[in-house]
């Protein structure tokens, strides 16, 4: 009985320090990317990071047209020089996006914003959903180190107005669920996915020049 008596504030103890420390990795996360945010320009690119843009326009169908806008944010590349026997160029050298947003409808009722953001390793930090409309308003939250769940925050957002189905707030920084791991699985895809194809507008950049 002794022993369980000192085990408990033990418990309590390290309970308080994980809690801690998992609330110090997410506001981190948090303050790098207001960084990442602070120095995004759209208008004028040498203030901060530069941007490359793919619009899709797409008929699609109980939906009519959906517009699709993909961006990608990234520091203007260094250039290294490579020299051979017949002549001298300059190769420009990427590092991988900071951040990149993607924006759709669902058709004129329903307006969803997609925001990740990377480490200089190109690995996802953090991936932002928010959806506002007549259907649903609310935001997710996704906070990631070393490709691991940190924390997931799910919040309703008030519009002043009714929607047909509410958005739950959760609020979770451990034991997550199956489908909290299969959803995780699937944005590590998808983030990786659009990183490789920020790759490949580098590559066709070039084609014709």
């Amino acid at each position: 009985m002794k022993n369980l008596f000192f085990s408990v504030p033990v418990f309590l103890f390290l309970i308080t320090g994980f809690l801690q420390a998992q609330d110090s990795k997410v506001d981190d996360i948090i303050k790098y990317c207001k960084s990442i945010d602070a120095n995004i320009d759209e208008e004028n690119y040498y203030n901060g990071y530069w941007m490359h843009t793919i619009n899709y326009r797409s008929n699609c169908r109980a939906i009519g047209l959906q517009i699709t806008t993909v961006k990608f944010y990234y520091e203007q590349p260094r250039d290294s020089l490579v020299e051979n026997d017949k002549q001298s160029d300059f190769l420009d050298i990427y590092k991988p996006p900071v951040k990149i947003k993607v924006e759709y409808n669902i058709a004129a009722s329903q307006n969803i914003t997609i925001e990740y953001y990377y480490n200089e390793a190109g690995k996802l930090v953090y991936y932002h959903f928010l959806t506002k409309g007549d259907y649903r308003c609310g935001e997710g939250n996704y906070y990631f180190r070393n490709d691991k769940p940190v924390k997931i925050k799910f919040q309703p957002l008030d519009e002043g107005k009714e929607v047909l189905e509410k958005f739950q707030s959760i609020e979770k920084d451990s034991e997550f669920t199956g489908q909290d791991i299969i959803t995780i699985k699937k944005i590590l895809n998808k983030a990786d996915d659009y990183r490789k194809m920020f790759d490949r507008l580098i590559y066709i950049e070039k084609l014709d020049k």
